[in-house]
């Protein structure tokens, strides 16, 4: 009974400054708390975005590809795995190629890496369905942020030059189709969205890809010989690392 007689004997004495502190005690643990909340909202919202626009269920990557080390993408394409041909066919997965290339806005160069991607795929939340019935032009899907640095806008014509599988330069006209608003920067930021199809066919790499995206809820089948299958703890890592260092930080 000691220790409670003399602590309360403390707070009565102290008068306007025990209710001074417990008022800014009180505030401090009310803003870590609304802290963490907007930390926690974040990394919710910036992980249904990723999954929503590029991660979909998982993905399957060829053994060569790397998306941290643009090295690798020379060589990091292949026939897709035959165990995915019903889920591709059902549009519950769909196939994207990339590749790198140089664009020319204003006479200027940028390196950027083009992504074919089916136009009809329903996966991903990038409006792919500006790239259909083109025709013989090539249409392209650009993000906001990269509209800004390039200056480009829908109907602008912008050329870009490229690699095909032998090694050899080859260049063609874009036709930007449309400009999308995105929170995720991978599918923005100097990436250029074109036809599968046309990207395959002017790369010389008929029924190849990179990576293939699966449909949110989608077992994933065996991989075949040169894949390796991605689930949504491995790609969303660095988003729940950076908010967890954040939140630490806070």
């Amino acid at each position: 009974m000691l220790i409670p007689r003399l602590a309360m004997r403390n707070l009565l004495g102290a008068g306007l400054r025990t209710w001074l502190n417990a008022l800014a005690l009180s505030f401090s643990f009310v803003v870590i708390i609304l802290l963490q909340g907007i930390y926690n909202g974040m990394n919710h919202q910036a992980e249904q975005a990723s999954v929503a626009a590029l991660y979909g269920g998982g993905q399957y990557w060829h053994a060569q590809y790397d998306p941290y080390d643009p090295l690798t993408l020379p060589e990091a394409h292949g026939p897709l795995p035959t165990t995915l041909d019903s889920l591709i066919a059902a549009r519950a997965a769909t196939p994207i190629l990339v590749r790198q290339a140089t664009i020319y806005p204003d006479g200027r160069f940028r390196s950027v890496l083009l992504r074919g991607v089916e136009p009809g795929q329903r996966i991903l939340s990038i409006p792919t369905s500006f790239l259909a019935g083109a025709g013989d032009e090539i249409p392209a899907v650009i993000g906001a942020r990269m509209a800004r640095s390039t200056d480009l806008k829908p109907g602008d014509q912008v050329t870009v030059q490229w690699r095909d599988v032998h090694g050899t330069f080859d260049a063609a006209d874009l036709t930007i189709a449309q400009v999308m608003r995105t929170t995720v920067p991978e599918i923005d930021n100097d990436q250029i969205w074109i036809p599968l199809e046309q990207l395959r066919r002017i790369t010389d790499m008929p029924g190849q890809a990179t990576l293939v995206v699966l449909a949110p809820g989608v077992a994933a089948p065996g991989a075949g010989a040169g894949w390796t299958f991605r689930d949504l703890s491995y790609l969303l890592s660095d988003v729940r690392s950076l908010v967890r260092t954040k939140s630490v930080g806070a």
